[in-house]
């Protein structure tokens, strides 16, 4: 049985060692046949996109050693694309390492990085072909000379025009998760500092270069145009909403099942693919390849694999600052269904905490959303239908708004409030609900006609942890839709119905109470509990004025 090579990027050893290895090669025939010079593939963090640049760089790059084997065994051999292997001088940096606190820390960890890709291009030095000024403009960027950014931010440029001069051919430029520095800058304060930089090195770099034969750069977002990209005129953007490359990157079904087959797993591939698989990208169905790598290392036990991968800081920060509407899009995404939101390729971290639209672009491009159908275009606008992908990143989701409203509740009291609901002990219950909503509605813009949408989309963010029970909002029983409906898995422990309700200004809290009970009763919502055999059922009356809340409760049994 063949070792996963999990945390491996390097394609040589992962051939050279015998790892599994799902044959990704037709990505070199599809990047030479794209007419675009300059290529930018967004995808989701650890789905191969630094394996598929480390292939890209063994299988094109000119060195004094015959790479052509790694080569030999795989579908690309079989094609005319094979006669390139070898021909050309490769640029490779990935940049997914340049976080940093600062400014400061952050350039120097450029340096350190440019400096290195020179160091191994460092034959030049002896090169005839090079003038000496050259040469002393080569061994500075080596030395990492201090008070010299003018000089690394024509870097690229620079390494690019010498392996022309010197080989005599374009070269080719592969950059791995270009877009690290820029997030990570956004997050630390150092924001456009960082895009003066990146929109220089780039612009020198690989606009209008007669030394370029294909520039590669891969990340997890478009970052836009006006950023970085001005300077460019026309790179070839090829995101998870396009057809191009959508099954380089990712595991299809056939080859999920071909690796759990490998590793005595495949009995498994009903819940493997309800946790790791979903993602819609063009045509093809994926599954998230970190997550399956890992999941067959562990023989088949089922976690979150992927999200555990990174600190998840931005997606947390965008949840808990969303707005009342965006909350309530993310109840229904978190219920199973879908939304629809207008999207932009690209994306501006300065508008992410005010365009909402924004960040559902974020969610999509970096692999917390994916699309339900392919994306239409109308009024001018990109419309996706969007949906969680799999059981993995609803887990993640739930344990974010868990997690901020534990923070929330005084004295940690959020497993008290659940349990006190479940155990039907509403006066506990209704007091904890008060001091909670007290110490977090500031969070929320509560709009004066229809509050109780907000209160909601509040309670069901307290539910989402309720692993007993089933969680269902705004379904059809009996005659009408009821607002929450608690399913517990158990028919002998207590079913919830609850009803919300806004207590107008002529009336008082009690009287709203009873309306939601009321209307409980004659719509019959509890028919769905009587279907599931639920002999115990409660019926609440939740009502709200400003920051108020009232509950009363009914009890029934069968």
């Amino acid at each position: 049985m063949k070792r996963l090579p999990i945390g491996i990027s390097d394609y040589k050893k992962v051939v050279e060692e015998d790892f599994s290895y799902v044959d990704k090669t037709l990505f070199i025939e599809e990047i030479v046949n794209l007419g675009a010079e300059v290529v930018l593939i967004p995808r989701p963090r650890r789905f191969g996109k630094t394996m598929n640049l480390s292939m890209l760089s063994y299988f094109f790059e000119k060195t004094d050693k015959d790479h052509s084997y790694l080569f030999q065994n795989f579908h690309i051999w079989k094609t005319e694309t094979r006669k390139l292997q070898g021909k050309f001088p490769v640029i490779f940096l990935t940049l997914k390492g340049i976080k940093k606190g600062s400014w400061e820390a952050a350039y120097k960890g450029m340096q350190t990085l440019i400096a290195k890709e020179f160091e191994r291009h460092d034959y030049l030095l002896k090169s005839e072909k090079i003038s000496q000024k050259e040469k002393n403009q080569f061994q500075s960027i080596i030395n990492e000379v201090q008070n010299q950014q003018g000089l690394f931010e024509i870097s690229l440029q620079l390494l690019m025009s010498l392996l022309k001069k010197h080989h005599n051919e374009p070269v080719i430029v592969l950059i791995d998760e270009y877009d690290t520095p820029i997030h990570d800058a956004y997050l630390c304060g150092y924001y456009d500092p960082m895009i003066a930089f990146m929109r220089n090195w780039f612009t020198e770099g690989l606009k209008d270069s007669t030394f370029l034969k294909k520039a590669v750069l891969t990340g997890i977002l478009r970052v836009s145009k006006e950023s970085i990209f001005s300077g460019l005129n026309n790179p070839g953007c090829y995101t998870v909403l396009d057809e191009e490359f959508s099954d380089k990157f990712g595991l299809l079904e056939e080859e999920v099942s071909n690796l759990l087959q490998e590793h005595n797993i495949s009995h498994q591939i009903q819940e493997i693919r309800k946790w790791y698989n979903g993602y819609h990208i063009g045509q093809s169905f994926l599954y998230n390849p970190w997550s399956i790598l890992q999941c067959i290392q562990k023989k088949g036990q089922l976690r979150s694999y992927w999200v555990n991968t990174s600190d998840n800081s931005l997606i947390k920060k965008l949840l808990i600052k969303g707005n009342t509407l965006f909350k309530q899009d993310v109840e229904l995404l978190l219920q199973g269904k879908t939304i629809t939101k207008p999207i932009s390729e690209e994306v501006s971290f300065k508008n992410l905490e005010q365009q909402v639209d924004a960040v559902w672009g974020l969610f999509l491009f970096s692999g917390y959303l994916t699309l339900e159908a392919a994306p239409t275009y109308k009024s001018g606008s990109l419309q996706c239908e969007l949906k969680i992908p799999n059981q993995e990143i609803s887990d993640l989701y739930r344990f974010i708004v868990t997690e901020w409203m534990t923070a929330s509740a005084p004295n940690n009291n959020l497993p008290l409030l659940l349990n006190s609901l479940v155990n039907g002990e509403i006066q506990l219950f209704s007091e904890l609900l008060q001091t909670l909503i007290l110490n977090t509605m500031s969070y929320y813009d509560i709009p004066q006609n229809e509050p109780e949408k907000v209160y909601h989309a509040f309670v069901l963010g307290l539910l989402v942890n309720l692993e007993n029970y089933e969680v269902k909002s705004n379904r059809e029983s009996g005659f009408g839709r009821y607002d929450v409906c608690l399913i517990p898995k158990d028919p002998s422990a207590l079913g919830i119905i609850m009803e919300f309700k806004k207590a107008k200004e002529e009336e008082d809290l009690k009287s709203a109470a009873d309306d939601a009970l009321n209307q409980i009763k004659k719509e019959k919502y509890v028919q769905e509990l009587i279907s599931r055999n639920i002999k115990q059922i409660l019926t609440l009356g939740l009502a709200f004025k400003g920051k108020q809340v009232f509950i009363k409760e009914n009890s029934v049994s069968f």
